[in-house]
C-alpha cells in the first residue's frame, strides 16, 4: 500500500485529502511555488482539522512520483466528488496553474488529466 493509500484509509476526509493531493501536484508540477500558489493553497488547506492531510505530508507523497497515488486520487475525486464540486476543483485548478503568470507544460497536460 502506498503512503497516499494509507492515508486515505486513515482519514476522516479521504475525497478531501484526494482533491488536495491534485491541487500540490498542479502547484508543484513547475517546480516552484509563487507567492499567488500559496494563497490558493492555503484556502484549499484552511481545513486542516478535517483529517484530510497536510500541505507538507502531501507535498512529499507528491514528489515521491508514484503513479498508483495520482491514480487513486483521481479515481477518487471521479467516484465520490459531486458535479458542482468537480466543476469548482477545474475552476481552482485553473487559477492555480495561471496564478503565477504563466501555465507550463507540466501544468498544462495535469488540466487536460484533470478534466478528463
Amino acid at each position: 500500500m502506498s503512503a497516499f493509500e494509507h492515508l486515505l484509509h486513515e482519514c476522516k476526509d479521504p475525497v478531501g485529502a484526494a482533491v488536495k493531493l491534485l491541487l500540490v501536484w498542479l502547484a508543484v508540477a513547475d517546480e516552484s511555488l509563487s507567492r499567488h500558489e500559496r494563497l490558493l493553497l492555503a484556502e484549499a488547506f484552511d481545513d486542516t482539522a478535517t483529517g484530510s492531510g497536510t500541505f507538507d505530508q502531501l507535498r512529499r507523497i507528491v514528489e515521491q512520483g508514484e503513479v498508483e497515488d495520482l491514480l487513486a486520487a483521481s479515481a477518487t475525486v471521479r467516484d465520490r466528488l459531486q458535479p458542482a464540486a468537480k466543476e469548482a476543483l477545474l475552476e481552482l485548478a485553473f487559477r492555480l496553474a495561471n496564478s503565477d503568470g504563466g501555465l507550463s507544460a507540466a501544468e498544462n497536460h495535469i488540466l487536460q488529466f484533470l478534466g478528463d
